[in-house]
């Protein structure tokens, strides 16, 4: 009888320990799949419509790829992004929640238009400073949060050329005060 109860408690260790190391493991490949997450602007271009200077129509293009690529499992994001160029806020855009295959991308197109008199001189320039910030909710396996990453380029509209100057972690959405 006692070596029948002391068989049982015996299996039941090892079972509430390998489920322990089990969920451990599966919380962090989650955790590590999340905050694996960046984004690349892939293109951007800027498009002038109707009018004369400075009263035209100016609409931009950018499309924008969210990647993980160290990532074990998939994740799940609705990301936010808001578009600087020199300081003028271009716009922002939400999507809703996708799922992103682990070493897989999501891309996303986003569509901004204003008019060239807010700021003619930043919208018609041929060159600026883009500032991207991206904020969302993710989740991967057991791990749940938020990423929220700034990438600064430097663009030439009239070429559709440039290079990101740097990518970091960035605490909120936009310029905080």
């Amino acid at each position: 009888m006692r070596l029948a109860r002391r068989v049982y408690f015996a299996v039941g260790l090892v079972v509430v320990i390998s489920v322990s190391i089990f969920a451990y493991a599966y919380y962090s490949l989650g955790a590590s799949s999340v905050s694996g997450v960046s984004f690349l602007m892939v293109l951007a271009n800027r498009s002038f419509l109707g009018g004369t200077f400075p009263n035209r129509n100016v609409t931009f293009f950018i499309e924008l790829q969210i990647y993980s690529p160290g990532a074990v499992l998939e994740v799940s994001t609705g990301p936010s992004f808001l578009v600087l160029a020199s300081s003028l806020s271009l716009g922002n855009a939400s999507f809703l929640t996708s799922r992103l295959p682990s070493g897989g991308e999501l891309t996303y197109n986003l569509r901004f238009s204003l008019n060239e008199s807010t700021n003619a001189g930043i919208l018609s320039y041929s060159g600026s400073d883009l500032d991207i910030y991206l904020r969302g909710n993710a989740s991967s396996g057991l791990y749940s949060g938020i990423i929220s990453e700034r990438a600064a380029y430097s663009w030439n509209w009239t070429t559709s050329t440039g290079f990101r100057e740097f990518i970091e972690p960035y605490p909120c959405l936009g310029p905080c005060n």
